[in-house]
């Protein structure tokens, strides 16, 4: 059976497949929190080790080349940029997705917006994007394979139909 819904709109009556849709908002509510960090708070990147499968992906496509890293790659990257002051704080929120669900596998593309503060600033610098996310149920338990993320910019901005609220 396959299933497309707009998260918090559920459009099965199967309380499984409504079950599962839930833990996959749940997972992707969890890489957003485990992204942020407040200013004079270290970042919990650890914590995303225990929602993405195996070394995981994420790659950013936002420039001319994209970027690829491991889950460690990544942690590392943002550690380091943490670490030696240049960013202070991040957040990362999720405004409006849609999940495509087939068995044991699932799509997921999430709207978001996020901010960092850079050293010498005291506000966010915002932008917006989509994330597209791939996860897995393995044992039970629905884990993000990749995410790739393209920032919104002056020649691709957002549709509305990714603006939807949950």
């Amino acid at each position: 059976m396959f299933l497309f819904a707009n998260t918090g709109k559920l459009f099965s009556q199967d309380p499984a497949l409504a079950y599962d849709l839930g833990e996959i908002d749940k997972t992707v509510n969890k890489l957003y929190t485990n992204l942020t960090f407040k200013k004079g708070q270290s970042p919990m990147l650890a914590k995303l080790n225990d929602i993405f499968y195996g070394d995981g992906l994420l790659i950013n496509n936002s420039d001319d080349n994209p970027k690829e890293f491991t889950l460690k790659e990544f942690s590392d990257v943002i550690n380091g940029q943490y670490k030696s002051g240049k960013v202070q704080a991040f957040k990362e929120n999720g405004l409006s997705s849609k999940v495509e669900l087939f068995g044991k596998v699932a799509h997921c593309l999430s709207t978001y917006e996020s901010g960092y503060i850079l050293a010498g600033r005291e506000e966010y610098i915002m932008n917006r994007g989509i994330n597209s996310i791939q996860l897995i149920k393995a044992n039970g338990k629905w884990l993000i394979v990749s995410v790739i993320w393209y920032k919104e910019n002056e020649e691709f901005k957002i549709p509305d139909k990714y603006l939807e609220k949950k």
